[in-house]
């Protein structure tokens, strides 16, 4: 397991023993230029890859009750950007880009089930 899959086991493993007398669903999805995921009160969200096929110059801004994040980057010829990063959001987590460039952002979900 890499390091981020083992941070993202113990992340996970924490919310669940806060919250043991309840039942949950995990899922991780791929999305695809999102303005927004959205996020209920019964789940938490971790933030966990993003990839930016970048053409130009851009600034990125991820945006969340709990945290806001900026990429900046100056481009001189077309890159793939890829961040394996892991951020928990407890609420819906907002996205921006300046320009038109393609982005992809993975997303563990917990959704607690009363």
């Amino acid at each position: 397991m890499t390091e981020q899959g083992a941070l993202l086991k113990l992340m996970i493993e924490s919310d669940i023993l806060q919250k043991k007398d309840l039942r949950y669903v995990i899922s991780n999805d791929l999305h695809i230029n999102p303005r927004e995921i959205k996020i209920s009160p019964d789940e938490i969200c971790f933030i966990t890859f993003i990839k930016i096929n970048a053409t130009s110059d851009f600034i990125f801004n991820i945006r969340s009750a709990s945290e806001k994040r900026t990429i900046e980057k100056t481009v001189t010829t077309a890159f793939t950007y890829e961040n394996n990063i892991i951020t928990r959001h407890p609420g819906s987590v907002k996205f921006e880009m300046s320009n038109t460039d393609q982005y992809e952002v993975s997303a563990v979900i917990i959704k607690f089930i009363k």
